[in-house]
């Protein structure tokens, strides 16, 4: 007899989307309600993809010559760690007659969910359960809107796009700079990868600003001025000839002058313009404002934020998914949103 799995990302997810459901009875790494639904989860990746002398002997050693290094076929093993959770989660999709995609409602979500089916064999119907908040409320809404599976194929797409360019560039760039690092006598790894090298280089590149920093004075020059409904402030602005290349003076003489033509003295508005104007609402938090926020107000590094705000989401429902970095709000969810 065939059944319908929901495959989520971690236990916690699973549990909460499994007490929605009606699945009430605990089974090993999953839950079901007795008449043919489960409920079973992933613990994060439990695939991995190979290092290059798992792919073949030739790259176990560090040489130029098996530069670069190009799988003909990409391929993922089990991580040891999880083993026998994907043994539960395999014969539980090999049993399926229909999966629901009940991971986080992401990139890396969705590749978790289907390397793992396809690691199985699963080539039934497929659907995704968009869940985007952990909830009963929210998980009922995902549950009235599954879609075809077909509908987030592109959310694997950019997944494997990721995980691939991630490993081109990390593992033949280390290689290739370590090499020729030791070539020069320096006998560290150098570490090459997609993200971390932009990185320093924003590192580097500030630290190197601030060591070529040369102070330099200006002077900005405020009037404060009397009209009769009140008083305004005046910025003066300075001839070019007489600024630096951010438009501020840096001739003290010229700024002098000015401020004692100006003190005491009265002056004529010529033009005035009145500009109707409105400003927006921020936008909600998402992941980078909310660690950004979270630094400057508490000191919190970004994982500390991080970790903060998937406590919040999986274990206490009080927040929506925090990972997305769009800080908008969908159409779906505006018209139940307070103005």
């Amino acid at each position: 007899m065939s059944v319908d799995v929901y495959l989520a990302e971690k236990p916690s997810q699973g549990r909460a989307l499994a007490a929605v459901l009606g699945c009430d009875r605990t089974g090993k790494g999953c839950m079901h309600n007795g008449k043919g639904t489960f409920v079973t989860w992933c613990i994060g990746h439990l695939l991995q993809a190979l290092k290059p002398d798992e792919y073949s002997e030739d790259w176990k050693g560090w040489t130029l010559d098996h530069l670069p290094m190009v799988p003909g076929e990409w391929k993922h093993q089990p991580n040891d760690k999880t083993r026998d959770q994907l043994k539960v989660v395999s014969e539980l999709l090999r049993k399926a007659g229909k999966v629901y995609i009940s991971t986080d409602f992401d990139r890396e979500g969705e590749a978790i969910a289907r390397n793992v089916i396809r690691y199985a064999g699963y080539q039934g119907p497929l659907y995704r359960v968009c869940i985007k908040a952990l909830n009963p409320k929210g998980l009922r809404k995902a549950l009235d809107a599954i879609v075809p599976g077909k509908d987030t194929i592109n959310l694997y797409h950019s997944a494997v796009c990721r995980e691939r360019s991630d490993w081109l560039v990390g593992m033949n760039g280390t290689r290739l700079f370590t090499l020729i690092a030791r070539g020069a006598g320096f006998q560290e790894t150098l570490h090459v990868g997609r993200v971390v090298c932009p990185m320093i280089n924003l590192v580097v590149t500030r630290n190197q600003a601030i060591a070529n920093f040369v102070p330099r004075d200006y002077w900005d020059l405020w009037a404060d001025v009397a009209v009769q409904r009140g008083q305004f402030r005046a910025k003066w602005v300075p001839p070019e000839e007489c600024t630096d290349d951010v438009g501020r003076c840096i001739n003290k003489t010229l700024a002098e002058q000015v401020s004692a033509q100006l003190t005491g003295t009265g002056g004529v508005i010529e033009k005035a313009e009145v500009v109707a104007s409105k400003e927006s609402a921020p936008l909600p938090f998402h992941l980078n404002s909310l660690q950004q926020y979270g630094n400057v107000r508490f000191g919190y590094t970004a994982d500390e934020v991080l970790a903060a705000a998937q406590s919040l989401y999986e274990n206490h429902q009080a927040i929506s998914y925090p990972v997305p970095n769009a800080g908008t709000c969908r159409k779906t969810c505006t018209p139940k949103r307070p103005r």
